[in-house]
């Protein structure tokens, strides 16, 4: 074997070598400059390893050969920007302009265009330049292998100067770039190693300080974290405490705007009775406006109810055709009013829920369709699956962007379609509050341009049969009504109602009123009874009612809670007596129907309808 092959061999496999252990180094340690290192020396190793098929015989450079030296050298000089922390801009114009170099040079060889020793000198003119690199990677280094690199990168310039003065053969310079090349590539693995060894060993013993004294620092942090809990749990109790009794205020004052609220439905109805047609469009206008205010004072106190997590649901069989029957009466003149087709499916099936939640939650999605919509239709649709029921509701207004969909559930959000159109933003909030508390599933489908679909999913239950109800009486026939109610207004209010309906009224404030305003008309007790819950002085409607069942004289009296107090404990104790509830403020139709339907059970028509 020639010489010239032993020292082909050698450099194969000693930059081989060299460039599986950078990769090493990189694979573990994710160096950057070991993996431009590893590149070079693959390349030099290609080169080498291919030699004699890729050297030229005459004065021109092989382009191949030529153009793996050229890249060689730039990835060494990239390898070199990074281990030796060269400054970003200097080491940004050295890479591009020994990138130029190595494309312009390797075009040329292409084109044969340059001799031979211009393409050795330029791989000189990189040696040069890093060695300026590893005299600047190396002046802070520990390890004192730079100057051995120092003289290894010149080797190949004198080599350069030695071939171009004719000292030795031209041919010999492809070889004379293999020992700087892999003595540096070992000082800088050695010293990268070190540096490395160096920042591990100054990591532990920061670490062991910093363990030393991280029970303290621990301890001390425990302390203050303590600290800052209190005050968090003091700042989160105060903030529980205001917002509790912002809840009340809004409950006190939701309660106390229902008494004037009914009282102005009642002075409404009242109103109605005695003016002349001519006169009646302004009084009927007011009696709007008092159901508005009315369904306004419903949902904020079911908003106060539901956030205060205070009302407990009773949950029951409740009769769907009801409330389908409620808002098809309820709705179908304001949808009538503003030109749109709204329908109402029936059913005789029942559901298991809250009778007041469900309703509530059906009427506020029924309001918002007809609210939202201006031309088209709103449809209400049963379908009935067997074990469950969908209750949708379907209408043809704006729709609700997707991005929107969530927020349309936040309090007091209301989007940019309902401009001009009156409302507080809390419609759906109770919605989906009131179904969460129930358990009920509640789905929405929306298309801007085409319409919402709010779907309801209810548990099936069976409820009694009921049996077919007489038309409703629309006069009374001099039957006796009692009313107690603190309230003057109230109470005159719903006395003169009843009495320009042609019913016989013993009205007082208190029981002791009411005993001498029966005796005063010659009747033990009433037809049916009109009881407020709160009659002041610590009386109490439920209690009266209660005391006057135990009387044989009572027997065959109906009964009627009137309430603002949403508690379901109210709801149960009424039903315990088998006493119905009216909600204030309480629409004098939906009063004057629910005692229709008692009078007409007192006489064995019926069971006790639902409360208004």
């Amino acid at each position: 074997m020639e010489v010239i092959e032993v020292v082909r061999l050698a450099a194969a496999l000693s930059s081989g070598m060299i460039g599986a252990l950078y990769l090493l180094v990189w694979r573990h340690l994710r160096l950057s400059w070991a993996a431009f290192y590893a590149a070079a020396f693959l390349l030099m190793t290609i080169s080498v390893s291919f030699d004699t098929y890729i050297q030229p015989s005459g004065d021109r450079p092989n382009p191949i050969s030529t153009g793996l030296a050229q890249f060689t050298a730039w990835f060494m000089v990239l390898a070199m920007n990074r281990f030796g922390s060269i400054p970003p801009r200097v080491g940004r114009v050295i890479s591009i302009a020994v990138g130029l170099m190595a494309v312009v040079i390797t075009g040329l060889a292409i084109l044969e265009r340059i001799p031979r020793i211009a393409a050795f000198g330029a791989i000189a003119a990189v040696s040069i330049l890093m060695t300026i690199q590893a005299l600047f990677a190396f002046r802070h280094e520990h390890a004192k292998g730079f100057g051995l690199v120092v003289i290894a990168m010149l080797i190949y310039p004198l080599a350069m100067a030695a071939a171009a003065s004719g000292v030795m053969p031209l041919p010999s310079l492809r070889y004379a770039g293999i020992v700087p090349a892999v003595l540096t590539g070992m000082s800088v693995l050695t010293t990268g190693l070190l540096r490395a060894q160096h920042r591990s060993e100054s990591a532990e013993r920061e670490l062991r300080a910093l363990n030393e004294s991280l029970e303290h620092r621990v301890a001390q942090r425990t302390d203050e974290l303590r600290e800052a809990i209190k005050r968090l749990d003091a700042a989160n109790q105060e903030l529980t405490t205001l917002n509790a009794s912002r809840t009340r205020l809004m409950a006190s004052a939701c309660h106390d705007l229902r008494q004037p609220a009914h009282a102005l439905g009642m002075l409404a109805e009242v109103a109605l009775q005695k003016v002349p047609e001519t006169a009646r469009q302004p009084i009927e206008d007011i009696r709007q406006c008092s159901t508005s205010l009315s369904n306004m004072l419903d949902m904020l106190l079911d908003m106060t109810q539901l956030e205060a997590d205070r009302y407990k649901p009773s949950r029951q069989a409740v009769r769907l055709e009801d409330l389908l029957n409620e808002l098809h009466l309820q709705f179908a003149p304001q949808a009538q009013r503003k030109g749109l087709a709204f329908s109402v499916d029936t059913t005789t099936a029942g559901v298991e829920s809250d009778p007041h939640l469900l309703r509530r939650i059906l009427l506020n999605l029924v309001s918002n369709g007809i609210k939202y919509t201006s031309v088209g239709f709103v449809h209400v649709s049963v379908q009935d699956e067997g074990h469950q029921l969908k209750v949708q509701v379907s209408d043809s207004g704006p729709g609700i962007p997707d991005d929107k969909v969530d927020s349309v559930f936040a309090d007091f959000v209301r989007l940019d379609t309902a401009q001009g159109i009156h409302g507080l933003g809390i419609g759906l909030p109770i919605v989906k509050r009131a179904a969460a508390l129930l358990g009920h599933e509640l789905q929405l489908h929306s298309q801007v341009g085409q319409g919402t679909t709010f779907t309801l999913i209810l548990p099936s239950a069976i409820v009694p049969t009921q049996a077919p109800e007489a038309a409703p009486t629309t006069a009374g026939q001099g039957q006796l009504i009692g009313i107690v109610e603190n309230d003057e207004m109230i109470l005159t209010a719903v006395s003169q109602l009843l009495e320009g309906r042609g019913f016989q009224v013993a009205s007082a404030r208190n029981a002791l009123e009411l005993q001498e305003s029966l005796a005063r008309r010659g009747s033990p007790s009433p037809d049916l009874l009109i009881s407020d819950l709160h009659l002041g002085r610590d009386q109490n409607g439920m209690d009266l009612i209660g005391g006057l069942k135990q009387s044989a004289h009572w027997q065959r009296t109906a009964f009627v809670l009137v309430t603002g107090d949403l508690d379901a404990e109210v709801a149960t104790q009424a039903s315990t007596l088998g006493v119905a509830v009216a909600y204030k403020p309480v629409q004098p139709r939906k009063l004057l129907a629910l005692m229709d339907a008692l009078l007409k059970r007192s006489i064995g028509s019926g069971a006790m309808p639902a409360s208004a």
